[in-house]
């Protein structure tokens, strides 16, 4: 009998830490703000990309977030699949002296049968031409 009173106790123990740590979590966790100007996919606030990207997968569309050199578009091994494949620009950052260089990687995936859906005034910028 002890042992199962022991099972008991030690049970009990560990439901009740579990549960103060899913209350602290709770607490102490980081919450977005409902202004987050960054239109990022885990973003729902007015200016996050949430719902579309939520929508595109409900649409059955693969759908997952570049988040390497644009370099590596085009590149043979690694890069993007052009044909199958639309960019979205939602109002990048990036180095003005590197802007040259973007653009002309923009304008091979485009060339390569790709499509660019770009957003605000410094993804308008990218586009070729």
């Amino acid at each position: 009998m002890t042992t199962i009173a022991s099972d008991r106790k030690l049970m009990l123990m560990l439901c009740g830490a579990l549960l103060l740590l899913i209350v602290g979590v709770s607490i102490f966790a980081p919450k977005i703000a409902e202004n987050d100007p960054r239109p990022r996919t885990t973003n729902g606030g007015q200016m996050g990309a949430k719902a579309a990207y939520l929508m595109l997968i409900a649409l059955g569309r693969k759908t997952s977030e570049w988040n390497r050199p644009t370099s590596e578009l085009n590149d043979g091994l690694s890069g993007a699949q052009a044909a199958h494949t639309t960019l979205i620009l939602a109002a990048p950052i990036y180095d003005a002296t590197d802007r040259k260089e973007l653009v002309e990687e923009i304008k091979q995936f485009l060339e390569r049968g790709g499509l660019v859906l770009a957003a605000g005034p410094s993804g308008a910028l990218l586009l070729p031409g």
